[in-house]
């Protein structure tokens, strides 16, 4: 469905709030995010966690979206970077677990572990991925 905006702008002190000063231009360049879809995804890009034999935690989210009557299944896996699984991290039962976010939650945590293993080394990695999560439009 089409949708209407109405944009309200007012000249702003760069000296207050170094944002746009309108008065010394006629027109300038904004973003209107559609709001209407709805994308599943990590609260964070990045996390950095010690090496200590501690659970962690990584956050998924819903953003935007008017729809909120759907349960969504979502994949999660992980896949070796410099650090290895049941190395150096353990990550859920197998490769890929599958996680449910009902319609009356806004976001979902999931748990691996951090495994110490008494070696000194530079900063180790691994990616989680998310995979059929949705973009879903009204």
């Amino acid at each position: 469905a089409d949708e209407g905006f109405v944009i309200l702008l007012e000249v702003v002190d760069p000296a207050v709030a170094p944002f746009v000063d309108l008065s010394t231009r006629n027109a300038s360049l904004g973003r209107i995010d559609d709001n209407d879809v709805l994308r599943i995804g990590f609260e964070q890009a990045r996390y950095e966690f010690p090496e200590d034999n501690k659970l962690r935690e990584v956050v998924v989210i819903k953003l935007g979206g008017t729809i909120t009557e759907q349960t969504y299944r979502i994949d999660v896996s992980a896949s070796d970077g410099s650090a290895l699984n049941g190395f150096d991290y353990i990550i859920g039962g197998g490769a890929t677990q599958r996680y449910t976010i009902r319609p009356d939650e806004q976001s979902l945590q999931f748990q691996f572990e951090i495994l110490e293993d008494n070696i000194l080394e530079e900063v180790e990695s691994f990616t989680i991925s998310l995979e059929n999560a949705p973009e879903v439009e009204p």
